[in-house]
């Protein structure tokens, strides 16, 4: 699980640093707030799942093989699993389905704003990320990474990638296609 404290620190964090929408530091309070909803939300399906197939009871009208008993039980189980990660998927897909389909506007990643020159007002402009627009995918992602602003060059300048670790479009959407290798140990 993610703890308060991390996703505290994380945000306290961005609040005095002025980096790239790329850089982790500015992201990893929100990510790491959704993996911990997502963590809950999982907890709480598979907690209410269980109980309920618990409290099943197997009846047969007639006395079975011990082969077809467990051939009986192993497919409940199998179904259970299909149904109860259905029951966590299924809302998530609705919040991908409307965030991509009513084009929602995110006021981090997916559209920035332009100063339209000659009427001063702000005019929302889809967020490019590498060849891919916002406009056209929810799935457009691009790697996190650590980033300090080079005053020669008057623009952010990537000092690490985080391996596999995503933002894009939408917050929900690069954190799935995330693996979250970088925080495990792989020695």
């Amino acid at each position: 699980m993610v703890s308060q404290r991390w996703i505290d620190y994380y945000n306290n964090f961005e609040l005095y640093l002025s980096t790239s929408d790329l850089d982790f530091r500015a992201n990893a309070g929100r990510q790491f707030h959704i993996l911990a909803t997502l963590c809950e939300q999982a907890q709480q399906t598979v907690n209410s799942a269980l109980q309920v197939f618990l409290q099943k009871q197997f009846v047969s009208r007639q006395i079975i093989s011990q082969e077809l008993f467990r051939s009986q039980i192993n497919e409940s189980i199998e179904r259970w699993k299909s149904n109860t990660l259905n029951s966590f998927l299924h809302p998530i897909q609705l919040i991908r389905i409307t965030n991509q389909g009513n084009q929602l506007i995110n006021s981090f990643h997916n559209f920035h704003y332009r100063l339209d020159q000659s009427s001063g007002q702000l005019i929302p402009v889809s967020a490019n990320y590498s060849t891919c627009s916002c406009v056209r995918s929810s799935a457009c992602r691009i790697h996190m990474g650590i980033f300090v602003y080079n005053w020669t060059i008057f623009d952010f300048v990537e000092l690490f990638r985080i391996p596999n670790f995503f933002t894009g479009c939408f917050l929900v959407e690069s954190l799935l296609e995330s693996t979250l290798e970088c925080f495990y140990d792989h020695q």
